[in-house]
This record gives structure tokens, C-alpha cells and sequence, in this order.
């Protein structure tokens, strides 16, 4: 969260119910934080074997290539879910990206989260990462709009 709100862009609704952590990514994107390395130690203990692995798998698979933004994280509190509350929070940074021109790209980490975004014009980059004792994970990417050709207002 620290280095999202130093370097991204952090969305939540006013409720606090919904968050999503937008980072730069790709070419001139800033790197991680100072001292990452030794506060994910510090946090996972005998786990950060786990968390490095997960790390790197993460890494081997992400567009370095092109600038755009990575969306980190989409968390809805378990109440909320299923009433477009993160729909919500996707349209409005989309908006913002179609406008500028700017891809998107993600993780989803369920089969459920692989569909909401499928329909929001992500595709997969790729087949799913196979995390060794953990769930696939689905790299997607998402070209912004022309909002020239689309009809779409801003």
C-alpha cells in the first residue's frame, strides 16, 4: 500500500468497501521500494521462499515491454461482492486510461475473477501462471478504447 500511494494510484469508494492499487509498469516505470527484500523477510519468515518464488513467477510473465498500468489489487469487502462495487471502481480507472491511451494489465487470481474481467475487455496474456501448492493465476491485458471511433463520452 505504501508504495502504491508513493508511485500509483490508489481507488477505494467512500465507504472504504472496495480498493484498487494501480502502478505504473513497463519502461521508466519506478522499481520496488528500498529495502522490499528485506521487509518481505522480515514479514513471511520461514514462508519467503514461498513469497520469492511467487515473486518471480509473477515477474517472468509480466510485459516489460510497454508502458501501462498494473492493477496490483481489486479487493471487495465479502459483503459488497456481487453489486458492481468493483465494476465501479474498474470503469472509472478505465475511463481515465482509454482517455490517455494507456493499456492495463493484471493478475486474476480465481476463475470468478477471470470472468468479471473478460468482461471488461481484459485478454489472456498468455496461459495461466501454476503457482507450485497454490491457485492459477491469469495474466490479462487490456488495450485502452479509442474513444474516438466508439461513441464512448468521456
Amino acid at each position: 500500500m505504501e508504495h502504491t500511494l508513493a508511485c500509483g494510484l490508489v481507488h477505494t469508494t467512500p465507504d472504504r468497501d472496495a480498493v484498487a492499487l494501480w502502478l505504473p509498469a513497463g519502461p521508466g516505470a519506478p522499481g520496488l521500494p528500498d529495502g522490499y527484500s528485506a521487509r518481505l523477510a522480515a514479514i513471511t519468515g520461514s514462508l519467503i521462499g514461498r513469497f520469492e518464488a511467487f515473486d518471480a513467477a509473477l515477474e517472468a510473465r509480466h510485459p516489460a515491454a510497454v508502458p501501462h498500468q498494473h492493477l496490483a489489487i481489486l479487493a471487495v469487502r465479502p459483503g459488497r461482492q456481487g453489486q458492481r462495487t468493483g465494476t465501479t471502481l474498474l470503469a472509472a480507472r478505465h475511463a481515465t486510461l482509454d482517455a490517455e491511451g494507456i493499456p492495463a494489465f493484471l493478475e486474476a487470481s480465481s476463475p470468478d475473477s477471470h470472468r468479471l474481467y473478460l468482461r471488461h475487455d481484459y485478454t489472456d496474456y498468455g496461459p495461466p501462471i501454476d503457482l507450485p501448492g497454490g491457485p492459477a493465476l491469469y495474466p490479462m491485458w487490456r488495450q485502452p478504447h479509442d474513444l474516438r471511433h466508439t461513441g464512448r463520452q468521456q
